[in-house]
């Protein structure tokens, strides 16, 4: 009965490799961002794509008001280090191709997604799923999602 079981540990192990190998384990979203054409010409526009661990967290931020993340973004940072991941970028003035947006993930892949723009018209927060986003387009005052 011992070797049955240990050959059977041994599959399960060499099944669970092969499904970390074969992509069965998700990478890090990947989503291109466009501008669209005098959408972004007098100032550069801060975009934060943050990684969220706990439903508070990302409670605390969707319901914070106007200005929540941009107004309390070291503040979040600080507090919520174990549960908040930030990739900031820098969008330039009159920036149009398409740059790649990288969302960080934690290892346990149980994660909550936002996405934040601060437009000239205020800042848009957006609860996302990256992995269904084809690609981020910048307006003049939000983002268009375009899905799979």
């Amino acid at each position: 009965m011992g070797m049955i079981k240990g050959k059977l540990g041994v599959a399960g192990g060499l099944l669970a490799c092969f499904l970390l190998v074969t992509g069965c384990v998700r990478q890090p979203p990947i989503v291109p961002l466009e501008v669209e054409a005098g959408a972004n010409n007098d100032t550069a526009l801060a975009v934060d794509l943050l990684t969220i661990h706990t439903p508070e967290l990302a409670n605390a931020i969707l319901n914070g008001g106007s200005g929540a993340w941009f107004n309390n973004r070291m503040m979040f940072m600080t507090k919520y280090r174990d549960d908040l991941l930030v990739n900031h970028y820098q969008v330039p003035p009159g920036f149009i191709t398409g740059q790649p947006l990288e969302w960080a993930r934690f290892d346990d892949g149980d994660e909550i997604y936002l996405l934040v723009g601060n437009f000239v018209a205020g800042e848009r927060l957006l609860k996302v799923e990256p992995f269904k986003l084809e690609k981020i387009t910048v307006t003049t005052d939000d983002f268009q999602l375009t899905f799979n």
